[in-house]
């Protein structure tokens, strides 16, 4: 049995631009008059609380050597504590909260693996999962997979998945005219690895289908809705390289075709190019450092958008880890965005009463951060 307690608290959330519920004149190139509030831009402030308990048990059974068999059984009750609001500059009356704190979701699972090692070199692995909600229904995931260990150097890999993802609490309240179901994806993947004694590389080609995907639809249903469906095709590069026992360099890059199916186009906020160079050193058992080097490639914004496409940018991170070597005090301090970049994602279609409200500078990230984390192990 696991309780887990979750909250989010989210402050002075830029809704509405200030002046669009204003009926002063705006023409006056002189205006002495006291300042009305509703030329402010509209805030919000957002608390959410909600407690998840799990209970979960496991049978492991391996009959022969080669053949193992695990079956679960999960049951989860999740309940809303908390969801308030309070807004600024709004000239209207809201309700306190925005999701009934008497809404909860029970899930209960089931799940059945089976790995077989065919031979020394092809091991085979099915798995079954069945969820039951008692809000959105029940759905079953499979999954396949096959591993080739063609010699001790090379390595083949076969995959194929299935999963699902239920409308969250906040979808299900705020719906377009149509129910909402729940968005489907299907995963196959072609792995292909080398390893070497102080290399290793790894190739992977891709493609996800996804049904049903659930986004806020403002330019049609104004609330959340299953969409088109979308797929997604392309390759995974990785490697790794090790300097001694204490430098180890990471890279990867992937290229996406993201497209809707319906139409064609790409799909918006999504990159075509990712790319990622890590340099981590272990300069004994308690000191660790990593940079890392993040790309992101030029972004597609909606079809109807005239804007161009939103820039690539480049995020430049640096941590530093101390570890005690057994329980003790554990450090980890950051720097993010080390150099302090100007990083934007797409903003979506947004209206109000017919009217268009675009972000003209769409959603600028935060600049350069420092963070410190302290933990504890007993």
């Amino acid at each position: 049995m696991e309780g887990l307690r979750s909250w989010r608290e989210r402050d002075d959330l830029y809704v509405f631009p200030g002046g669009l519920f204003s009926s002063r004149p705006t023409t006056l190139s002189l205006d002495t008059r006291p300042p009305d509030p509703r030329d402010s831009p509209v805030l919000m402030d957002q608390d959410y609380r909600e407690t998840a308990l799990l209970a979960a048990a496991d049978l492991r059974w391996q009959p022969v050597a080669r053949h193992s068999v695990l079956l679960g059984l999960e049951s989860k009750q999740v309940e809303v504590d908390q969801a308030d609001w309070t807004w600024t500059n709004l000239p209207m009356a809201l309700p306190p909260t925005w999701l009934d704190t008497q809404t909860s979701r029970r899930v209960l699972s089931v799940i059945a693996q089976d790995a077989f090692r065919a031979s020394e070199r092809l091991t085979l692995t099915a798995t079954l999962r069945h969820d039951d909600y008692d809000d959105v229904g029940a759905y079953t995931s499979p999954r396949a997979a096959a591993v080739w260990r063609i010699d001790d150097h090379n390595i083949l890999k076969l995959q194929y998945a299935k999963a699902f993802r239920p409308p969250t609490f906040y979808e299900l309240a705020y719906p377009g005219p149509e129910p909402i179901d729940v968005a489907e994806i299907t995963t196959y993947e072609l792995g292909c690895i080398l390893k070497r004694p102080t290399w290793e590389a790894q190739a992977i080609l891709f493609r996800s289908d996804l049904k049903d995907p659930i986004l806020f639809d403002e330019l049609g249903a104004a609330g959340f809705a299953n969409c088109p469906d979308a797929k997604l095709e392309g390759i995974e590069l990785e490697y790794q390289q090790r300097f001694g026992q204490r430098v180890k360099v990471d890279a990867n890059l992937s290229y996406v075709d993201a497209t809707n199916e319906a139409t064609g186009d790409p799909l918006p906020g999504g990159a075509s190019l990712l790319g990622n160079l890590a340099l981590l050193w272990r300069a004994n058992d308690r000191w660790t450092a990593a940079l890392q080097l993040r790309y992101v490639g030029e972004r597609s914004r909606e079809p109807k958008d005239p804007r161009p496409p939103l820039d690539p940018y480049r995020l430049l991170d640096l941590t530093l880890n101390w570890r005690s070597p057994g329980p003790g005090l554990d450090l980890h301090l950051g720097v993010k965005n080390l150099a302090d970049s100007d990083v934007r994602y797409a903003d979506q279609f947004q209206s109000f009463a017919g009217l268009a409200l675009p972000y003209p500078e769409s959603y600028p990230r935060p600049g350069r951060q420092l963070w410190l984390s302290v933990g504890y192990a007993f």
